[in-house]
């Protein structure tokens, strides 16, 4: 069932949104690709993908590679949840909100946010182990915590989650309601 009288307001906001969406999913993957393979940025990468800020941490070949493998497998769960948005939002600006796939989209933007949120403190621990091995005299450090941001984008996550079962749940008892009338 497409929604009528959807405000062009709306409706170009939507379509914005889903152009920024589309935008931010791919600009999340270059900017990690470009942070792990450019010299002049490595250091900087490893060392916010670790949280070792001041820390000495040692760069090799194989750390950047199983750096960038790394962070784009989490980080690819945000994409993921990010190509779901832009989806849901181009359907919304063409008019398509109470139908059942809104109702999924919500949901797997939900659950990206949430696997993102919670996947994010083991990729950091894991990278802190890697980005502070000394090659030569052995021995690395372990960093692991969880922080503000995490505990936002797991929450977020699980909220959306929620919205989008009691929208999916809402559609269906609309649809259930129309085949009795």
């Amino acid at each position: 069932m497409e929604a009528v009288g959807i405000p062009p307001v709306n409706m170009r906001l939507c379509r914005i949104v889903a152009v920024v969406a589309a935008v931010s999913a791919i600009l999340v993957l270059v900017i990690n690709v470009y942070g792990w393979l450019q010299p002049d940025a490595v250091e900087a990468t490893a060392r916010e993908a670790s949280g070792m800020l001041i820390e000495p941490v040692f760069i090799t070949p194989l750390v950047r590679w199983l750096g960038l493998g790394l962070t784009t497998l989490y980080q690819g769960v945000l994409v993921w949840g990010l190509l779901s948005m832009t989806t849901l939002f181009r359907r919304l600006a063409a008019g398509e909100v109470f139908v059942a796939r809104t109702g999924v989209l919500l949901r797997r933007f939900g659950a990206a946010l949430l696997a993102y949120g919670a996947l994010r403190p083991l990729v950091k621990a894991a990278m802190s182990v890697l980005v502070t091995r000394d090659p030569v005299a052995g021995g690395a450090l372990l960093r692991f915590g969880i922080s503000e941001l995490e505990i936002i984008f797991a929450l977020t996550g699980v909220l959306i989650l929620v919205f989008g079962s009691v929208m999916a749940d809402a559609t269906r008892i609309a649809n259930e309601n129309r085949e009795i009338v």
